[in-house]
């Protein structure tokens, strides 16, 4: 064979690579709740021993407190030094001989108080009920019983957030709070959640979203091309403890690019990471902002975060510029080749779309670099999360070429 012909067929192995796609996953019938994690090891917290003697008085206080019909106000444990009980007039005889036994262990400090508990809880509910046109998403009363907290969508509302109440009221601007998992995102929504769209009347497809951005003036999350195509409506899923919402229909796709586009009501530049918690409690996950994007390289090592098989890291780009047959008649062109070293599980069945990213020099913080696509089905490994099919080598699509080529600008948070 002739350097030419060998050259030609070195070329065509690496650049066109049939590969499985591995990370859609079809799933019949509706979500279920997977059992809450059983007890174990854990964090080990010098600060909550020593509030210990606190917390077993403030427990025996309130096992004598009706919080419903007293002037309860609050408690309150300042560091490990004091247990303050807030109360509107003069505690009832029971709970004034609590607070004498309870301290002759722990120091006791009896506060007037503006407001019962129970008026400043009604008050809360009053609020959030009814304030909605006025931006009101939270309210909670102060654990000293002197007023309210409450928390609007913008700063044109503060203002008209104070009039709603006769109550003292400190008034901050945030978003509405949402459940912290992957399996129960809402709006505003992140990248590395579930996502799924109903195939037939008993089966969903699901995948993972990988950032959130901007594409003609619209908010939208991105996602691999595969998982779907315009016209396609998409949820989060369904299960014990959450319900399912709409996120958005599909309205662009790059097929070549793996790159497909969901308009939503309203995002962050945030990402899962951590496990996988299909109760969607969000047990074990956590979140990390976008601090930007950047080409990947070979040699690097990166991370995906699939909501089926959770974060894998310590993945070392071995190939760019990988062009593969996804399906008939789609071929991507700025596919990536990363693998564990080790073997270990890279990329599992349902991870498709998901982020993949380096960390940047704050941890709690990622460079973008990619969309999660498909493996290689030679290559299988034993899964993490609640994957059961998974590999050790992968493929992405490179964001910086998604940028480039359909107007999407990354979200940073």
């Amino acid at each position: 064979m002739s350097s030419t012909s060998v050259s030609r067929a070195v070329r065509s192995a690496l650049v066109t690579t049939t590969v499985a796609i591995v990370t859609l996953v079809s799933v019949t019938g509706p979500a279920s709740a997977a059992p809450k994690p059983g007890p174990g090891g854990g964090a080990v917290d010098e600060l909550q021993e020593r509030q210990r003697p606190l917390v077993d008085a403030a427990t025996r206080i309130r096992a004598v407190v009706d919080e419903e019909r007293s002037n309860f106000a609050g408690i309150e444990l300042v560091g490990s030094t004091e247990l303050r009980l807030y109360w509107k007039g003069t505690p009832s005889a029971t709970v004034g001989t609590v607070v004498r036994q309870v301290r002759q262990r722990v120091p006791v400090k009896i506060v007037p108080a503006a407001y019962a508990l129970r008026e400043l809880k009604a008050e809360a509910t009053r609020l959030v009920t009814t304030g909605t046109a006025s931006g009101v998403v939270l309210a909670a009363p102060l654990a000293d019983g002197s007023g309210l907290r409450v928390r609007v969508t913008s700063t044109t509302r503060m203002a008209a957030a104070r009039t709603l109440t006769s109550m003292p009221t400190s008034v901050e601007v945030g978003d509405a709070p949402t459940p912290t998992g992957r399996w129960a995102d809402t709006v505003p929504f992140w990248g590395g959640s579930t996502i799924e769209r109903q195939i037939n009347p008993n089966t969903v497809a699901r995948c993972t979203t990988a950032f959130a951005g901007r594409r003609n003036n619209q908010n939208v999350l991105l996602t691999a091309g595969h998982c779907g195509s315009t016209g396609n409506a998409f949820t989060t899923p369904f299960g014990t403890y959450f319900p399912k919402i709409a996120v958005g229909t599909a309205n662009y796709k790059k097929a070549d690019l793996e790159a497909l586009f969901i308009p939503v009501s309203d995002h962050r530049g945030r990402i899962y990471d951590g496990g996988v918690d299909p109760t969607g409690q969000g047990i074990g996950e956590f979140s990390k902002g976008v601090a930007g994007w950047a080409p990947p390289e070979v040699g690097q090592y990166v991370c995906q975060s699939g909501s089926y098989s959770g974060v894998r890291c310590s993945l070392r780009i071995t190939l760019k510029w990988v062009t593969y047959a996804l399906d008939a008649g789609t071929i991507v062109s700025n596919g990536v080749e990363a693998q564990r070293d080790d073997r270990a599980n890279a990329v599992g069945q349902g991870d498709s779309g998901g982020p993949v990213f380096r960390l940047h020099s704050d941890p709690n913080r990622v460079i973008a670099l990619g969309v999660q696509s498909a493996a290689d089905p030679s290559k299988p490994a034993t899964c993490t999360g609640i994957a059961t099919t998974c590999f050790w080598r992968l493929y992405f699509a490179d964001l910086t070429q998604i940028v480039g080529h359909t107007g999407f600008t990354i979200t940073v948070g």
